[in-house]
């Protein structure tokens, strides 16, 4: 009797830790991908709640640059290893999970090429300007916030496409005469002075046009080699030293001089304090990362951004 007892008390007293370090197998509920033109490809999947708090392991498509994990609306830990996640679950509420990834595209010329191995029914969403280039037979369609998308079942998938400049949808009017035997619609032929323009004249416009650019470019080089050779003997003064924020945009140096400011934050801290959208937040931080600009640290599961020691001048 007193060796049950005591198997009970010792149940009772490690069954929390226990259940707290249980990792369970996702069940992926939705899962929409979204392919940008720069080839990035952001990945939101709705993931089952597990029975009871603790881990739950996914398996990615795609390494991550950026990931973020949500229950209940609350920001939870979330941890990486090649592309295997593991999410700490406080509570039962479904997790939304939110990646970026940049290694599933290529590009060859003008042609683009996504590859991808799918584990779940996938909603792939075509941004504007993409142009896909024979899509699977085994494939339907659907809507995602208005937006074209298709539906691929689990499988192997390469999906190439065009990125399609954006051309001016506004036309001239095709005049319409009306007679008789009903309205025809007539197309107006170019007159005789733009024809004789696109035959001669165009060729001599274009020689004559090149002959003053280069005559004006003469003109300015040689005054600004006037100009140097007068004012060669009063030196400038050394410029400080902002070569590593050379080329940057205005929201990149937002985001780096809210990092200085502050030593370090969040992408959710950015996103609340810039009001930068989502995606281009997230392009924008690797982006500063790759340049050496920005590094990350990973504490307790949230991804902190730091500015690197060459920036901090």
């Amino acid at each position: 009797m007193r060796n049950g007892l005591v198997a009970l008390v010792l149940v009772a007293l490690i069954a929390p830790f226990i259940l707290s370090h249980v990792v369970y197998s996702e069940e992926v509920v939705d899962a929409v991908a979204t392919i940008y033109v720069d080839g990035t490809v952001e990945f939101r999947l709705l993931i089952s709640p597990p029975p009871e708090p603790g881990e739950v392991s996914i398996e990615l498509v795609g390494t991550p640059y950026y990931i973020e994990a949500r229950q209940g609306g609350v920001e939870v830990p979330v941890s990486v290893n090649g592309t295997t996640c593991t999410v700490t679950a406080y509570g039962t509420d479904p997790i939304v999970l939110t990646y970026y990834t940049a290694d599933l595209t290529s590009k060859e010329g003008e042609m683009w090429e996504l590859r991808l191995s799918n584990p779940w029914t996938l909603k792939l969403v075509l941004s504007d300007y993409i142009l896909p280039v024979g899509l699977p037979e085994n494939v339907s369609f659907t809507l995602v916030n208005d937006t074209p998308a298709v539906i691929l079942p689990p499988g192997n998938y390469t999906i190439k496409y065009f990125i399609v400049p954006e051309i001016p949808t506004t036309t001239a009017p095709i005049p319409t005469q009306t007679g008789t035997t009903g309205t025809v619609t007539t197309t107006p032929s170019p007159p005789p002075g733009r024809q004789l323009w696109s035959a001669g004249i165009l060729p001599i416009a274009l020689i004559v046009a090149l002959v003053i650019i280069v005559a004006v470019l003469a003109y300015l080089f040689f005054r600004r080699g006037r100009s140097a050779g007068e004012g060669a003997q009063t030196p400038r003064p050394p410029e400080e030293p902002e070569v590593a924020l050379a080329g940057l945009d205005e929201r990149d140096r937002m985001i780096v001089e809210y990092i200085r400011e502050h030593g370090k934050a969040t992408a959710s801290e950015l996103l609340e304090n810039l009001r930068i959208p989502k995606t281009p937040l997230y392009r924008k931080l690797n982006k500063l990362v790759k340049a050496g600009i920005l590094k990350y640290e990973v504490r307790g599961g949230v991804r902190y951004y730091l500015l690197a020691e060459e920036s901090r001048k």
